[in-house]
């Protein structure tokens, strides 16, 4: 059975390493599947006003399509998927949980702009993954 790779992306320029270990993955076995996901992230809930989640939206929809033109670049089979939630680490390991997952790529300081040595969402994924984290650092 081929190994099924989520890759998590934020957009950032040090999230932007991934693709070239994602690149290396791929070279390496062809029949490995990637499951490419960004995290819309609304902490503010039901509170948030509808422009400012909109601005939030159109920043995703921006992301996804640089998802979607690198992942068009693999020959391994692929799928691009934007998830919603609270907590982009919680979504991160649910969804590669669910979906049968056995490696999480996953860039270190990213938009969160942390002070430690991982990002804040790369540690909380490390921390609580029951699955193997593969950390490109920045």
């Amino acid at each position: 059975m081929a190994d099924k790779i989520l890759v998590a992306y934020d957009g950032s320029s040090t999230s932007a390493k991934v693709f070239k270990t994602v690149n290396k993955l791929a070279a390496g076995d062809k029949t490995a599947q990637f499951l490419f996901v960004h995290v819309l992230v609304n902490t503010a809930g039901d509170s948030m006003g509808g422009d400012a989640y909109a601005t939030l939206a159109e920043a995703s929809a921006e992301t996804l399509k640089e998802l979607e033109a690198f992942a068009n670049t693999l020959e391994n089979p692929h799928e691009v998927r934007l998830l919603r939630a609270t907590s982009a680490a919680i979504a991160i390991n649910k969804c590669a949980e669910e979906e049968g997952c056995t490696l999480i790529v996953i860039g270190s300081r990213g938009m969160s702009g942390l002070r430690s040595l991982l990002g804040s969402v790369s540690r909380l994924v490390v921390q609580d993954s029951n699955i193997d984290v593969y950390v490109c650092k920045a």
